[in-house]
């Protein structure tokens, strides 16, 4: 749902953030630049972490670098993102983008489909995808 926004409303968002989802539409064109944020587990047996088929889709569904790859093609940003790692958690970020847009996937090692959070235990502790996404955002700011 949040990339199909992206997609169609732009105009009206200043970005979309996605946890543990898959863009399962064709014939994206934004209005205008949109930011992006998607943090998803490599163990996800709902929404393949790689890619293909899904749990709830017709048809199988692109893998996550390559739908946030599509996101920082879409934007301008610099065709290849700078990655980080900490811990099980690499992420992968995209700059250069028109109009300050920006494009991160967080990529959590070893985990499935969850809400990522702090008072889970094993891989899904290792991010805090509310927190994430408010910072991301600037939400968290005073």
């Amino acid at each position: 749902m949040a990339y199909r926004l992206g997609c169609e409303r732009a105009e009206r968002l200043a970005g979309v953030a996605s946890v543990g989802g898959a863009m399962v539409m064709d014939g994206c064109a934004p209005q205008r630049p949109v930011s992006v944020l998607a943090i998803h587990g490599t163990e996800d047996g709902h929404v393949p972490y790689g890619g293909g088929p899904t749990s709830g889709a017709p048809d199988p569904v692109p893998s996550q670098p390559e739908v946030l790859a599509a996101w920082a093609q879409r934007n301008d940003c610099e065709a290849t993102p700078d990655w980080a790692t900490d811990g099980v958690v690499d992420t992968a970020t995209w700059d250069g983008c028109d109009e300050g847009a920006s494009v991160r996937l967080l990529t959590v090692h070893g985990d499935g489909h969850t809400w990522f959070a702090e008072e889970f235990d094993g891989p899904a502790g290792a991010v805090d995808a509310t927190q994430v996404i408010a910072r991301y955002f600037a939400l968290d700011s005073p």
